[in-house]
């Protein structure tokens, strides 16, 4: 839901950290990691991650369907 709430109206594409999605939703980060990676293997969302310079940042996330 949290993916769903940020997300781009038009491209449904959210770019969150993994942090923001444990706090928003109020679970550890292993927890959302786990939910996250289920909604990935059902191809619910697609996960592309990004990178600043050598440091990877924030994924974005698409919504599918």
């Amino acid at each position: 839901m949290v993916l769903y709430v940020n997300a781009d109206c038009e491209t449904r594409t959210a770019i969150l950290s993994m942090k923001t999605i444990a706090y928003e939703t109020g679970c550890s980060e292993r927890s959302a990691l786990n939910a996250v990676n289920t909604l990935v293997k059902r191809g619910v969302i697609e996960r592309n991650p990004r990178f600043e310079g050598n440091r990877q940042s924030a994924n974005s996330y698409r919504i599918v369907g």
